[in-house]
This record gives C-alpha cells, sequence and structure tokens, in this order.
C-alpha cells in the first residue's frame, strides 16, 4: 500500500478528479482520497512517486510523500 497526502484540494470536484486520475495509473487495484487529501493506492505492482507526481501535475495537483 502506497500512503500520500495531496496538498492542494480546494474542492469535492478536485478529491473526484484526481481520483479518476489516479485510477487510470496501470496496476492500480483500490484507491481511497479523504476530503483532506490522504491518499491510499493498492496496486498489483510497484507504483512510483514519479509516476503519481506526473499523473498529478495534469491536473494541476501535486503530491506530498
Amino acid at each position: 500500500m502506497l500512503n500520500f497526502k495531496i496538498t492542494n484540494f480546494h474542492c469535492d470536484a478536485c478529491v473526484t478528479l484526481a481520483k479518476k486520475t489516479l485510477e487510470k495509473i496501470s496496476g492500480v487495484t483500490s484507491l481511497e482520497i479523504s476530503p483532506d487529501g490522504d491518499v491510499k493506492i493498492e496496486a498489483e505492482r510497484e507504483i512510483t512517486a514519479d509516476e503519481i507526481k506526473q499523473s498529478l501535475e495534469k491536473i494541476d495537483q501535486k503530491a506530498k510523500f
């Protein structure tokens, strides 16, 4: 399991957009995002911090590990 925080959420739409974006990463099997930005990802392969950061940058979000 990989845990990190998304640091610049503004609203529920940010949560939804981040969830849809992170679910597109190959290998993600389970994903939880709290309204305050705490993220838990389970995957069938190792997902790197760089993969997550690159995905979130596309939607103008930032991850803190």
